[in-house]
């Protein structure tokens, strides 16, 4: 009932926020890059600050860590059977690199045992210099490079693409205000019905989410001492797989579809999501304690999984049915290690 709702919440949620920012005018790019792009991390988020208030540390890494592998593991090898994923060659050179570059970021920031505060900011700041990588080089989305995107967030030019969209929205409200009353007037009492409708909504699926999240976390940690294993390990199994459900239904959909590079992108931009938003949010609400399982395995497994499906698709810029199977056969390695590692109590 817990990943219930909080999966179908998530969804409802991510849909009523974009209808309203939609309504008060906020652009379809900007409503894409955020809202929607962050909207199937939204399960990792809600389970993450539950744990962060609660303190159960563990559930965090393995909910993220998880996650993250069942998503290049699993759902992409499950996209790639479902017929070959040709993918831009663009893609691969920014958000590929992305990935296993946050990946071992990911790695650096727990060598010891600890995410703290300071480096939670750090992961934000960097998570934030990427959407506005994005929306900068919007004009030439499939041209920019990881290398261009480090050059970005090192040289701190960021901060430059603040102060020009501050700008251009500055200009946005004085064409505005030249708009007659009567426009004005009409357009408020066309929208206000329909905002205070997506907002309410917005309202209820959010605390049908907090609640899904807050059941989800005391069953983990109810099971995890039921059984004597490790919140971490329970977190990386059961709480991962539901929480990549949102993952799994865009992905899957849209390989089935043709649109390969929705698939993938899907994917990269949800692991950098939860690593760098998630794991950022966690770790300034409450320094995040680091489990000797995701020490010595989880994460190192990541790490392996994300450069492994990076040589893949560079290869021949695609994902064959043969790769996804072999992206199978790491999903039932890594699930099969962590039963292990349940039986021995390595925690």
């Amino acid at each position: 009932l817990g990943l219930a709702l909080l999966v179908k919440g998530s969804d409802i949620f991510v849909n009523a926020i974009s209808r309203l920012a939609k309504r008060i005018g906020i652009s379809d790019f900007i409503i894409g890059l955020t809202i929607v792009a962050i909207g199937t991390s939204v399960p990792e988020l809600a389970n993450t600050i539950i744990s962060s208030v609660k303190g159960y540390n563990e559930i965090i890494i393995g909910n993220i860590v998880g996650s993250n592998v069942i998503n290049i593991t699993l759902l992409l090898g499950l996209s790639a059977i479902l017929g070959n994923i040709k993918i831009k060659k663009e893609v691969i050179e920014r958000d590929g690199y992305l990935v296993v570059f946050v990946s071992f970021l990911f790695f650096l920031s727990i060598l010891f045992w600890r995410i703290k505060r300071l480096e939670g900011f750090m992961l934000l700041t960097l998570y934030a210099a990427y959407l506005l990588f994005l929306f900068k080089s919007k004009r030439v989305f499939w041209e920019q490079k990881f290398s261009e995107f480090f050059t970005y967030y090192m040289k701190f030019q960021f901060v430059e693409t603040i102060k020009q969209f501050k700008e251009k929205t500055q200009n946005h409200r004085k064409i505005d205000a030249h708009l007659s009353n009567a426009i004005r007037k009409h357009r408020k009492g066309h929208i206000t019905r329909r905002i205070l409708r997506d907002s309410f909504i917005a309202i209820i699926s959010l605390i049908a989410l907090a609640q899904g999240s807050n059941m989800v976390v005391n069953q983990a940690v109810a099971l995890a001492a039921r059984f004597n294993i490790s919140q971490t390990i329970i977190a990386t199994v059961i709480i991962a797989t539901g929480t990549t459900l949102p993952e799994l239904t865009v992905s899957l959909t849209a390989a089935r579809k043709g649109f390969n590079n929705i698939a993938v992108g899907n994917l990269l931009g949800s692991n950098i999501a939860n690593i760098l938003l998630v794991i950022g949010i966690g770790a300034v609400l409450r320094p995040i304690q680091v489990a000797k399982v995701a020490m010595f395995f989880s994460i190192p497994y990541l790490m392996f999984v994300s450069s492994f499906v990076l040589y893949l698709i560079k290869q021949k810029q695609e994902v064959s049915k043969t790769s996804g199977i072999i992206l199978l056969v790491l999903y039932m390695i890594f699930m099969a290690t962590n039963a292990i590692l349940s039986q021995i109590n390595f925690s």
